[in-house]
């Protein structure tokens, strides 16, 4: 679908997989891009299920979110859900959890230092155990009726600002802790020898904002699929052992 609607990418839609959003400030801009999205579907045979279909919305929900009027609002049945959850009595159960949980972390500020007690059960070989730490970390899951903040990243030309794939990230976040070189980097940063350029709060960047993805799993290959097919200049990335910019 992105190679479909390359064109108008981050200039008035928003598409994940075969989900399609516009995004407009006025209703005469809106139908004229609306019309130039459903031409270039009708030339490429593509359909659109009727019940799926919403026009002249302020908001939508798109990827597990409530987007419109200027506003990025989590799902209350996504956040009811997290707040009921069982403790969990297995790793199985555990990665459930925290998957659903990692898909609103860009809302809770240093989130996985809050749950790092948990991930730490996910590691391979090691062995399940429910500590006070574990409890407590569970338990004390930050209270989403509070206000939580959004940080983007801006530029002279664009506001940036990605929802992912929590499969994605995930998976990422999982084949990272069995990556020998991500250990290393995560053991050093721990002990503060790479403190001036490691961000302790994601767990995922080192060297300046360059994105770590181990080398397992497909994984390069498809976030170099995705970087590349964007308009905009993909993050630098740290893939496995190697630097690329």
């Amino acid at each position: 679908m992105n190679e479909v609607l390359y064109e108008f990418l981050d200039r008035f839609i928003v598409v994940y997989l075969d989900d399609i959003v516009t995004y407009n400030t006025s209703l005469e801009e809106y139908l004229q891009h609306l019309r130039k999205v459903l031409t270039k579907l009708r030339e490429e045979k593509l359909y659109i299920k009727k019940e799926k279909f919403v026009l002249c919305k302020k908001e939508v929900k798109f990827i597990g979110h409530w987007v419109g009027r200027g506003n990025l609002v989590m799902d209350e049945g996504k956040i009811k859900a997290i707040m009921d959850w069982p403790f969990p009595t297995k790793v199985a159960k555990l990665r459930s959890f925290l998957g659903l949980a990692n898909y609103y972390r860009n809302f809770i500020k240093g989130y996985s230092k809050k749950v790092s007690d948990l991930t730490d059960l996910l590691e391979k070989d090691h062995r399940w155990h429910w500590s006070e730490e574990c409890n407590e970390a569970f338990e004390k899951f930050p209270d989403f009726n509070l206000p939580f903040e959004v940080q983007t990243d801006a530029s002279e030309h664009a506001l940036g600002g990605v929802l992912v794939s929590s499969t994605f990230i995930d998976r990422v976040r999982e084949q990272s802790l069995l990556d020998p070189g991500y250990k290393k980097l995560l053991e050093e940063a721990r002990n503060g020898e790479l403190m001036w350029y490691w961000e302790e709060d994601d767990l995922l960047y080192a060297k300046g904002g360059k994105l770590f993805v181990p080398n397992s799993d497909g994984l390069q290959r498809e976030f170099l699929k995705e970087t590349h097919d964007t308009q905009w200049d993909g993050p630098r990335v740290w893939l496995g052992c190697w630097l690329y910019y």
